[in-house]
């Protein structure tokens, strides 16, 4: 070998050292780029973790509030006067663990507390107490609940002061009464999130504003471990008038930091550097494609299902496409009869089906639950007929455990730009041409035609506007079963109760069904209930009378009917009409079978 061949194939140590560090730059470029990324998710996963764990804890505020809101309908039921806190305190305690204790204080003056004993120091003039003055003077100035503290219980642990100022029309006038107080152990009010916050790998530190008069926060509840650099939410309860901090951060710390620092231990060297790089480029490839896909069906989920046809119609912006939404008839009953197996399979194999067309010119995707959609390209809906009956009448049926399996298929379509130019609305259309099918035999396929808009909307409308909110008869839905939710309630029984809209009703209400039913009246009601319900005879209307406390603490008399039967989502369900008997004599309580 020659000197020249020999330099020829000797290394060039310039373009090797270039090369090495333009590798390296792009390695420490990559890994830098990797701790933004990894730090960005951990940090958007502790915050939307926090977010979510400061609106249940807003919750457990608003039931310790509602309950001094409770005390207050007592106090306007008896017009403040006749009260005896131990008549009601027991029970309540009881069913409320995180109440210590509950208050009554007529002219600001603390005079009513159960249970008396240990809270002896409670039975003072608010309104001139040197610590507790201001904030009542501010909560009765402004009307609104104020909550006092972090403080040491007597009992132990710590509590809060939820104070509720009381107005009473006098003379025509609104006139200050006193308070309604809720003494609250914060240990037993917060415990489940706190539980969960632990269990689910989180350490956390909640703070409160001592009062709104102050800008110091104390220290509610945390857990033992360090906080660095811990996502913080700041969050209200009611009114805006109390503000709390909730911070939580990893209890195995934030690792953006450790797992750099483990990539970059195996990228150092060139040629595993090559090969991560590789891997890499593979791996965001597939973490790419699996994000538009549904892991079940394999066919696109709603966001890729999306993309995917916008991307379409922005390189094909002349030619029409027909958009058809998918359900499948009945499917509930496959989960709930032959198991979720079963049903997972149907929707695997009708999107098997969906993909097999898919490299014909149609996408297709799972657009939730049992329903599909899919574009069927490049056709208007006159021409893709063929194709839309083939996905019609696709096999239908699979044995499982021995047991033929058989379910069929409800379509809507409609055609673009024909019927519509903007996803939403061919959306919308597709969908309604869907309940035209459903509202008919279902397991067919239909068009959206001119005209169709109007009367299937007529129709819904009518079925469900007019039938049920418009309705004059005060109707309320419940699931009849101890603890049972509240499931529906119209306009008509809105005003009898005198809630101004149904948020109110369910902020008052909750999901209680008796709960605006007058506590005299109750046992016998819920034993009237319980009688309904073992009796087991249903679709028979019974009646009853009964006393209801509306929105303003007023009593109402009501005559009701009431209608148990089945339904497919909730099981048994109890519909309870009223009609107001305000104006009859004689009032007696009353039901019979």
């Amino acid at each position: 070998m020659n000197k020249q061949s020999h330099k020829q194939i000797r290394p060039n140590y310039f373009t090797f050292t270039i090369t090495f560090a333009l590798v390296l730059a792009a390695t420490l470029s990559f890994c830098k780029a990797g701790y933004v990324a990894i730090n960005h998710d951990e940090r958007m996963k502790a915050r939307l973790t926090a977010e979510n764990y400061a609106a249940r804890l807003s919750q457990e505020v608003k039931e310790a509030i509602s309950l001094s809101e409770h005390l207050e309908s007592v106090v306007k039921i008896k017009h403040g006067k006749q009260l005896q806190i131990k008549q009601i305190g027991p029970e309540l305690i009881r069913q409320l663990p995180f109440a210590s204790s509950v208050q009554f204080a007529p002219n600001s003056v603390v005079t009513q507390i159960y249970p008396l004993k240990g809270n002896e120091k409670g039975l003072v003039d608010l309104w001139h107490d040197k610590d507790r003055g201001p904030v009542v003077r501010y909560g009765a100035k402004h009307d609104v609940v104020t909550i006092q503290g972090p403080f040491e219980l007597f009992q132990g642990g710590t509590g809060m002061a939820v104070r509720n100022p009381v107005f009473l029309k006098q003379g025509g006038k609104r006139k200050l009464w006193g308070f309604t107080i809720v003494i609250v152990n914060t240990d037993q009010l917060f415990k489940k999130s706190r539980a969960s916050m632990s269990k689910n790998g989180y350490d956390y530190r909640l703070t409160k504003q001592l009062t709104p008069l102050t800008k110091k926060y104390s220290v509610v509840a945390k857990s033992k471990g360090k906080l660095p650099k811990p996502v913080k939410i700041t969050f209200t309860s009611t009114d805006k008038q109390d503000k709390w901090q909730l911070e939580v951060a990893p209890k195995a710390g934030w690792t953006a930091s450790k797992k750099v620092l483990w990539i970059l231990s195996f990228v150092i060297v060139i040629e595993a550097l090559f090969f991560m790089l590789i891997w890499n480029f593979f791996k965001i490839k597939a973490l790419q494609l699996e994000a538009t896909i549904d892991p079940l069906t394999k066919v696109y989920n709603r966001p890729g299902f999306e993309a995917a046809l916008k991307s379409w119609i922005k390189k094909h912006p002349d030619q029409p496409f027909t958009l058809l939404m998918i359900d499948v008839d009945d499917f509930k009953f496959f989960n709930d009869y032959y198991g979720h197996q079963v049903g997972d399979e149907v929707l695997t194999r009708i999107g098997n089906m969906l993909a097999r067309k898919q490299n014909s010119g149609l996408l297709a995707c799972r657009y939730g639950g049992d329903e599909f959609c899919a574009a069927i390209l490049g056709k208007s809906a006159q021409a893709a007929e063929a194709t839309i009956k083939q996905i019609h009448d696709s096999g239908h049926g699979f044995k499982s455990r021995g047991k033929m399996i058989s379910y069929s298929l409800s379509i809507g379509y409609a055609d673009y730009p024909l019927l519509a130019t903007s996803m939403t609305d061919l959306l919308a259309k597709a969908d309604e041409a869907l309940y035209a099918v459903k509202m008919d035999h279902k397991d067919s396929v239909k068009c959206y035609g001119q005209g169709q808009h109007h009367d299937i909307r007529s129709q819904i409308g009518f079925t469900v506007h007019d039938l049920i909110m418009s309705t004059p008869t005060p109707l309320i839905v419940f699931e009849a079963k101890k603890g049972g939710n509240t499931l529906f309630v119209n306009q008509s029984c809105l005003r009898l109760l005198g809630y101004q809209n149904i948020w109110q009703f369910f902020d008052v209400i909750r999901s209680n069904p008796f709960a605006f039913i007058l506590e005299a009246d109750l046992p016998w009601v819920v034993e009237w209930l319980r009688v309904y319900i073992e009796d087991g005879r249903k679709n028979e209307t019974r009646e009853l009378r009964l006393r209801l406390i509306t929105a303003e603490g007023q009593r109402a008399k009501v005559k009701a009917q009431a209608r148990m039967t089945d339904s497919l989502k909730y099981g048994q369900v109890m519909y309870v009409s009223f009609e107001d008997c305000k104006n009859q004599k004689g009032f007696q309580k009353f039901f019979h079978f």
